[in-house]
């Protein structure tokens, strides 16, 4: 009887557009971190890469996992690779940390494997998303390897393909994801004046072309900010605010977080948003997590 009901809860919300996703505590991580990334699988969460104080040289490859049911996070296997200001996926129940190459994580063993080598792909500052079985990588550094790339997960292959119109080599920093089966790329910093860009598109799947949709009121960029897709809409918040893309409904405004948050990771857990850790300047190293509502539209800081 009780996995009927839980069965029916689940299907409920899944129709509702609410992320069904691990029940787990509102725990910060065991250290303060930047550039980092947490991914939200069906049992867990994920975090790995990034910087930490000190100098501790293996941080970049550092990973830990919080599972549901547990009250703290715990040290699980390295990434192969070191990454900072990098991009993260989740692929049916299957994290993939993508930067200079991919690896993909067996949470069965709690190791890292090699998906696609080194050497193919931007290390740092460009943007990540998965639709399908595949992702998609887009600006960054460096300047040789910012481009629009298609990895095949299953072949282990990267194909260039074509950018968003107006995309050069250098422009970095753009918010990509897959909302509601498309993929839709807003904002970024252009490798010029260094400019955030009010741009945003969705991509045609069967021919790979771009098209223009409502552009965001401000220019957006992710230095200093994050998204997370739950359901059918997409948030985005940073020193630009908060705001919230719905298809058919254009973008709204939602409440930011206080003040300058560079480089957290923000992940939809249930029906939150979470932002774990990132760097006040000028503030505290500490481990903090902010946790935004879109019922309510508040957030809550939550230090360790």
């Amino acid at each position: 009887m009780r996995g009927a009901l839980l069965f029916v809860l689940v299907f409920v919300a899944a129709c509702r557009g609410v992320a069904v996703g691990p029940t787990v505590a509102a725990e910060p991580l065991p250290e303060a971190r930047h550039g980092h990334r947490v991914v939200a699988l069906s049992d867990r969460l994920l975090c790995c890469g990034g910087f930490a104080p000190g100098r501790d040289r293996d941080v970049g490859r550092r990973t830990f996992e919080l599972v549901a049911g547990a009250g703290a996070w715990r040290p699980t296997g390295d990434m192969r690779q070191s990454r900072e200001f990098f991009g993260a996926v989740v692929i049916d129940d299957e994290a993939f940390a993508i930067g200079d190459g991919v690896e993909r994580f067996d949470a069965a063993t709690g190791t890292w494997n090699v998906v696609v080598p080194a050497g193919e792909l931007p290390h740092s500052h460009f943007a990540t998303a998965a639709l399908g079985r595949e992702i998609f990588v887009l600006g960054g550094y460096p300047v040789e390897r910012s481009a629009f790339f298609v990895v095949d997960i299953d072949r282990g292959s990267v194909t260039r393909c074509v950018p968003p119109p107006g995309f050069e080599p250098g422009d970095h920093f753009h918010f990509l994801a897959a909302v509601g089966g498309e993929l839709h790329v807003a904002g970024g910093l252009d490798a010029g004046p260094f400019e955030p860009q009010r741009q945003h598109w969705v991509r045609e799947g069967a021919t790979g072309a771009w098209r223009a949709l409502p552009e965001p009121p401000p220019g957006l960029w992710a230095k200093f900010g994050g998204a997370a897709v739950a359901g059918d809409r997409w948030y985005l918040f940073g020193d630009f605010g908060g705001y919230c893309f719905r298809s058919g409904r254009g973008w709204q405004p939602a409440t930011g977080w206080n003040g300058l948050l560079a480089m957290p990771a923000v992940v939809t857990v249930g029906e939150e948003v979470r932002a774990y850790g990132g760097l006040v300047p000028g503030g505290p190293r500490r481990p903090e997590l902010r946790r935004y509502d879109p019922t309510t539209d508040r957030w809550q800081l939550v230090v360790r």
